[in-house]
């Protein structure tokens, strides 16, 4: 008896993703599909199959994704090349190729795609065509820091990469300093010192975290103050990739310094 219901459990199981497979095929559209941020078994199942199934795939490296798709014995049906870089005319062909009724798929080099890269652009005009939007969601880079950090995960802002110039990057920091709620920056690796010196001149020493190579073997998260990071990275070399730096809200009493420097103004 217990034999039986398993059998017929895993029919209906079985039926049941058939059926789920055959719906989202027939809808056809933009899928956005969220790839392993370092390790390759991250990669769902569902994102698998829309990356195989999928007319053509929008990457930002087609290297990257062919990889990723070999070691999970898979290809794609075509691959095409879509980066911040691309020409209007590379975006414009996708949308054609929506507009005829074909099935793309849109990656980023890792992660979740649409966050820190160009892939909003596309998914604006998409809408705008009226085109059905979907999203395979998974790993991401700035939730995966935000738990590693220990730091507060019920409220944080995600402000991507500093501006490169000097005068836009600190008076982004000079804008978010007050907040309360965690934040999150990417960073190269290569300025990493000489960010920490800045944000900690701005920000003033707080909780903070370091997280880089995230769920690869050798993972690395780095949680202390701001102030001593910042020292700690002053007397080591240069780390190589890509860094998250999380930081903790300001702290209560520079918002309540700040209300009494306001008090006393208005008085």
């Amino acid at each position: 008896m217990v034999r039986r219901s398993f059998i017929r459990a895993k029919a209906l199981a079985r039926k049941m993703s058939e059926h789920t497979t055959k719906s989202e095929e027939a809808r056809g559209g933009l899928y956005l599909v969220a790839t392993p941020i370092g390790n390759a078994e991250d990669l769902s199942p569902r994102a698998l199959r829309i990356l195989k199934e999928a007319d053509a795939v929008l990457c930002e490296d087609t290297r990257r994704l062919m990889d990723l798709l070999r070691r999970h014995d898979a290809r794609a049906k075509k691959l095409l090349l879509y980066h911040d870089r691309s020409p209007p005319s590379r975006r414009a062909k996708a949308l054609r190729l929506l507009k005829e009724g074909a099935t793309l798929a849109l990656v980023s080099d890792r992660g979740t795609p649409l966050i820190a890269d160009p892939g909003y652009k596309l998914v604006r005009e998409a809408i705008k065509a009226g085109i059905p939007l979907h999203v395979a969601p998974g790993p991401s880079g700035v939730l995966a820091a935000l738990l590693l950090s220990g730091l507060p995960p019920d409220r944080f802002a995600f402000l991507g990469f500093p501006p490169p110039r000097e005068g836009p990057r600190l008076r982004l920091f000079r804008a978010w300093r007050e907040a309360s709620c965690t934040l999150i920056f990417f960073q190269p690796a290569r300025r990493l010192k000489e960010r920490l010196q800045e944000m900690l001149e701005v920000f003033g020493d707080r909780p903070a975290a370091l997280a880089r190579e995230m769920t690869k073997t050798h993972q690395e998260t780095e949680r202390g103050s701001l102030q001593e990071l910042a020292r700690l990275y002053q007397s080591r070399d240069a780390p190589k990739g890509e860094i998250t730096i999380v930081l903790g809200g300001a702290p209560k009493k520079a918002k309540k310094a700040k209300k009494a420097k306001k008090t006393q103004a208005d008085g």
